[in-house]
């Protein structure tokens, strides 16, 4: 199995773990002990609940870096990827809850959803033992984390509660042609206020010579025209149109242009979100161009370097420059100034 965080592992089980269990009126049984990590952090926390069953119950992986994804213009698709996961083929009886958002560059949702199909297919239930959730608008940094860590802890310790609403989310133009994948965002809602995205479901086409879907919510384009989806789920349902155009590529071209004042401008190279490198192409000016997941979402600061972040001209952290690549397109951006390192670690986001 994989091997991330073996030292971390043992200082958790073998050091942290005993201390609060002795110092505090614990429930120290697997059933009332978890393990929740984010990007990083969630894949030791996959390995760790693989490997250690007896000890950790429930497992919640938030933005969990499942596949090394590197800008690549020499591969055909625009990108060098890696899988840094690896799973059991028995997976052992732990309950689990992944989440993605929609705008955290690299780290893509198709990467997590399939990752927790593949739970499924190693026999994991879903809903009662394996939740997702694929949130719209959210970024790979620690403030979208800690505003969503109530979802899965209700998830884990809480009351779910019953279901009172289903909404399909994402994209609603599919390509007969290009190769591009599109599956559901469908959402369900409880009255608790938990909110998960369906793994699968009673989906049914108004049209299926023009679109038919399967039970995992994958979108299978037949002809070119419009057709009604519904997911029926108890007593609640939820429709929506989608839309068959000739083709859709996979992926997308996105120039950037950062200019920056004469002042600050002494570096040959700055970079954008997850290593977008942008080179000088004059005073001042700096461009780059990439080929990018279409519908890919962008949340960055620009840097001369690690952590050597934009600022406001005060030296105040600046607002996440935020773009979705959902077609080819250019951006402009003007850099205020760099300020100071200490000024440059108030806000996150892919780097």
């Amino acid at each position: 199995m994989g091997c991330s965080g073996i030292a971390y592992e043992h200082f958790i089980i073998h050091e942290l773990k005993p201390i609060i269990d002795h110092r505090y009126r614990t429930l120290p049984n697997k059933e009332n002990t978890g393990l929740l990590g984010s990007s990083a952090a969630a894949l030791c926390t996959l390995h760790m609940g693989m490997r250690n069953p007896d000890v950790f119950g429930k497992l919640i992986m938030m933005s969990p870096f499942y596949v090394d994804v590197q800008l690549d213009e020499t591969s055909e698709s625009g990108l060098l990827e890696e899988n840094m996961y690896r799973l059991p083929e028995e997976v052992p009886d732990v309950r689990m809850w992944m989440d993605i958002g929609d705008t955290e560059g690299l780290f893509l949702p198709s990467q997590v959803r399939r990752v927790a199909h593949q739970l499924l297919e190693r026999g994991v239930g879903s809903g009662e033992e394996l939740a997702f959730l694929e949130q719209q608008g959210a970024c790979h940094q620690e403030g979208d984390w800690g505003a969503r860590v109530h979802l899965p802890l209700l998830y884990m310790f809480g009351h779910v509660g019953r279901p009172s609403s289903l909404e399909l989310l994402g994209r609603d133009v599919i390509g007969l042609e290009g190769g591009m994948t599109v599956c559901i965002n469908a959402q369900m809602h409880y009255e608790t206020g938990l909110v998960q995205s369906l793994l699968h479901g009673n989906y049914t086409s108004s049209d299926p010579n023009v679109l038919q879907v399967h039970a995992s919510g994958e979108l299978v384009p037949v002809g070119i025209g419009c057709a009604s989806i519904t997911l029926n789920m108890g007593e609640l349902s939820a429709t929506r149109i989608y839309t068959v155009v000739p083709e859709l590529s996979t992926h997308v071209e996105v120039c950037i242009r950062a200019e920056v004042a004469p002042d600050e401008d002494s570096e040959e190279t700055i970079y954008g979100g997850m290593g977008m490198k942008l080179v000088r192409s004059g005073k001042g000016r700096y461009e780059g161009c990439y080929r990018v997941p279409r519908d890919s979402g962008f949340s960055f600061r620009f840097t001369r370097g690690f952590r050597r972040f934009e600022t406001e001209v005060d030296g105040k952290p600046i607002a996440n420059r935020v773009f979705r690549a959902t077609d080819d397109m250019s951006v402009h951006y003007l850099i205020q100034s760099w300020g100071s390192t200490s000024a440059k670690t108030g806000t996150g986001g892919p780097k």
